[in-house]
């Protein structure tokens, strides 16, 4: 639930900044609140906190909290899960925010709805041979939690195979289903996170989702002391087989050439989600496999785990440095001759306009979360500790989403071009595609 700092009435707001409330879809008595402020860049002095208190109907400190950066840069104050609910009644409360020392102040009205009758979901667990599942109850993922265990162990092992991973004598990997709809699907850190449930609106397919993710995981077990995104991210997708559906990755690549959206290797790997998603995990991924097949796969392996800054030094010159140990070239005569190389590939029939038509599709995806849903977009996810969450009990911010009649006929939108795309349809996803985004536009 995103409530906007800008009306006129309240004068003591920052100016542009906004408050957002967690869980999504509107708050109900039981709810653990989180809260995120967001402030103009260069609002907030340093050492500034943000304190927030409930005073109507009766007083309750709800925290004193440092701002930080998200990864769009902003100011942000996060206080996580800190208004219990669980004793209250449904109607209306009034929260005080102020920045100390001197900063603004401001007061929030925010309404408690009256929960479901249904039971509440409670997290549940299945153990495989390589990993333990968390899913919760009464999901599609509960449901479907035997094919799941199934296709787990078989995407695990796909992944150590070609990773050189002995999977084996390692602990298991924490793999969460939620059934909402977080990024492209998947999430990757100390325990993975896929998206799962019926009208999954981005597509994906789950088993190579499942896939890239533990490929992460096992990536980063492995070691590395930089590990540049631009090459963890390709490896994910070039030994997945795809990103989000089994593709020919090299010669979907040299389409981006084809078409003029190669990005130069020393522009991508700097701040590498910053450009457009889809092409950049493409481009890497056939960096990866451009590599692998030129040198050997064990001695691409032995360059990127020997990645390693010395005192001072900067990634690039890192990079520069173990290229030339292993390769004797830079990333701009690696980059020449990649480019090179992918210009002389063969551009299959139809390439150009289903990679075009892929980008629109996941532009629509997160165009649609930055207007509807942002504690869904992949910049600035709302993805809480899956552990923590479990460890208390706590279930709605994985649960819960926007769900409005606009939501739900953008998502149906986004959901007809996906079929339509992966069916090779090409002007019907066109269509559905532009239908979805026009829908967004007009979004109140």
């Amino acid at each position: 639930m995103v409530r906007p700092l800008l009306l006129p009435a309240r004068a003591a707001e920052p100016n542009g900044g906004f408050v957002r409330y967690h869980p999504d879809g509107g708050l109900q008595v039981g709810d653990r609140v989180s809260v995120e402020v967001f402030l103009p860049d260069g609002s907030a002095a340093a050492g500034a906190k943000l304190r927030a208190v409930v005073i109507l109907p009766e007083r309750l400190e709800l925290g004193l909290v440092d701002f930080s950066r998200d990864a769009l840069g902003r100011q942000v104050f996060t206080l996580l899960w800190a208004w219990d609910t669980r004793e209250l009644s449904a109607g209306d409360y009034q929260i005080q925010y102020s920045i100390e020392p001197g900063g603004d102040a401001w007061t929030e009205t925010v309404r408690l709805n009256k929960p479901p009758a249904e039971a509440p979901a409670a997290w549940l667990e299945r153990d495989t041979l390589c990993c333990r599942l968390h899913f919760l109850s009464g999901t599609d993922a509960a449901r479907d939690v035997d094919a799941l265990a199934q296709q787990v162990d078989e995407r695990a092992q796909a992944a150590a195979q070609r990773l050189g991973y002995d999977l084996l004598p390692q602990k298991k990997v924490d793999v969460n289903f939620v059934p909402r709809v977080l990024g492209q699907g998947g999430f990757a850190a100390n325990e993975v996170t896929v998206s799962y449930a019926d009208d999954n609106y981005a597509g994906t397919d789950v088993g190579m989702l499942i896939q890239h993710e533990l490929t992460h995981r096992m990536d980063a077990e492995l070691g590395g002391e930089l590990r540049p995104t631009m090459w963890a991210e390709g490896i994910a997708v070039y030994l997945t087989g795809g990103h989000y559906k089994p593709e020919p990755v090299l010669l979907r690549a040299a389409a981006l050439v084809g078409a003029g959206e190669y990005i130069p290797l020393a522009v991508l790997v700097e701040d590498f989600y910053a450009h457009q998603h889809e092409i950049g995990y493409l481009e890497a991924a056939a960096l990866v496999g451009y590599m692998s097949n030129r040198w050997g796969w064990d001695a691409f392996n032995r360059f990127y785990r020997d990645i390693r800054p010395g005192a001072g030094q900067a990634a690039r010159a890192a990079i520069d440095a173990a290229l030339e140990r292993h390769f004797q070239l830079d990333l701009r005569g690696l980059d020449d001759q990649f480019y090179n190389w992918l210009s002389g590939l063969p551009l299959l029939p139809d390439m150009r306009v289903d990679l075009s038509l892929t980008v629109d599709y996941f532009e629509a995806i997160r165009a649609y979360q930055r207007a509807e849903d942002p504690a869904a977009d992949f910049r600035q996810v709302w993805l809480p500790d899956p552990k923590e969450m479990r460890n208390q009990g706590i279930t709605a911010d994985y649960l819960r989403g926007p769900r409005t009649e606009r939501n739900l006929k953008i998502a149906r939108l986004l959901s007809q071009a996906g079929r339509e795309l992966g069916a090779g349809r090409f002007i019907e996803a066109e269509n559905a595609i532009w239908l979805a985004r026009q829908a967004t536009r007009h979004s109140p």
